[in-house]
């Protein structure tokens, strides 16, 4: 073999390997990454049907009320793609979490949610609070994080389902 021929089989396989374990699992990809990142939302299409998900916040204040709150605001400078994922994983005020895949005999553990420390948490709060301050929310007990499935009809222009995939508060004291 010419040494170009070996060079280009290290190169593919080099990418192959990586392409490989992000088909299996979006959280599998190695540092550093070889890929472009991804994660944007997905909407799917299908007889004039979108169906697509959506994660909302809510404010349940002290009185019992509930209020709904644009997620733009709250996170003021945060870009969409990374406060949805703030928002479903609970600030960091939920349980770590963690995914194994087996490839044959090896194992690989992902850990896609962290434990945060009672210091991060006590941050995480005064931030909270100090965003819903500036939006004029003062009596907030605890913000709902709803996953909201939605299917839409695109000749009708109508929302024919929306429903709750999954529903996490978050204590705000």
């Amino acid at each position: 073999m010419t040494k170009k021929l070996v060079i280009r089989l290290i190169l593919l396989l080099g990418l192959i390997v990586p392409f490989l374990l992000r088909e299996m699992n979006n959280s599998l990809e190695p540092y550093p990454a070889v890929l472009q990142p991804s994660g944007a939302t997905k909407i799917s299409t299908s007889e004039g049907l979108l169906k697509f998900s959506r994660t909302e916040l809510i404010i349940i204040c002290s009185n019992g009320s509930e209020k709904s709150l644009d997620p733009n605001q709250f996170f003021d400078t945060i870009p969409t793609q990374y406060w949805t994922h703030i928002a479903r994983n609970g600030f960091g005020f939920n349980e770590p979490k963690s995914k194994s895949v087996s490839l044959g005999i090896w194992t690989l553990q992902t850990t896609t949610v962290l434990k945060a420390s009672p210091e991060d948490k006590k941050a995480a709060l005064e931030w909270m609070h100090k965003q819903l301050k500036n939006l004029d929310i003062e009596d907030a007990e605890t913000l709902r994080v709803q996953q909201v499935k939605t299917v839409f009809n695109l000749d009708k222009r109508i929302t024919i389902k929306s429903e709750i995939i999954a529903q996490s508060d978050v204590e705000l004291h």
